[in-house]
């Protein structure tokens, strides 16, 4: 974090989305996986179009064959990430994912690899990105708040918890009803596609 902020400060403004939401989660999911930093800022994109891919809604069919051959060439990576962790393992993630997609004798499923993965970095880029984004822009209409922070940095935990109340960077996420449930005077039949509005609920 302090890396990213050295690189504007002197500048006096920056577009913190561009110059710190999007970076600082890529930068530590990198390390967690072990990934070199010259690698990180490529999961950046790919976690992007990965977004643009499954939650873009109705795009141009030429946009939606760019982000899935991006998803794609991620997972392809991922992929040789995988095999040569599988011959010398590492103290990181990858190295873990390995061991749990490895069956008793000693086969290693890589769709499940991949899978698990692709899910880590999709899963822990775009929803931190979100949130930080989302805490800046609050600490900013409230400057009162982020003078309280700035003056006791142990509030921090407090502004994360808050912001993931107030404007939750998952705003929805869909459900499959296994069988049939009723929520107050609703009956959500067995099979029914359900969308949950976190957000709303968090609001409630």
């Amino acid at each position: 974090a302090n890396e990213l902020v050295d690189a504007f400060v002197a500048d006096g403004r920056a577009d913190l989305m561009t110059r710190f939401c999007g970076p600082l989660p890529v930068a530590v999911i990198a390390g967690i996986l072990g990934v070199s930093r010259a690698d990180a800022s490529k999961f950046g994109q790919w976690a992007d179009d990965a977004a643009r891919l499954f939650m873009g809604g109705r795009l141009p069919t030429d946009e939606w064959v760019r982000a899935a051959e991006s998803v794609v060439a991620m997972q392809h990576h991922l992929a040789g990430l995988l095999t040569a962790r599988a011959s010398t393992p590492s103290g990181d993630l990858l190295t873990t994912i390995v061991q749990a997609a490895t069956d008793a004798n000693g086969q290693l499923d890589m769709v499940k690899a991949v899978t698990y993965a692709t899910t880590f970095v999709f899963a822990g880029h775009k929803t931190t990105t979100d949130l930080l984004g989302n805490a800046l822009r609050l600490l900013l209409l409230h400057p009162d708040r982020l003078a309280a922070l700035v003056q006791d940095p142990s509030l921090a935990a407090a502004v994360v918890e808050e912001t993931l109340r107030r404007d939750c960077p998952v705003p929805g996420t869909t459900r499959v009803a296994r069988v049939e449930v009723k929520l107050g005077d609703v009956a959500i039949p067995q099979d029914a596609r359900v969308f949950l509005a976190l957000g709303s609920a968090n609001h409630d």
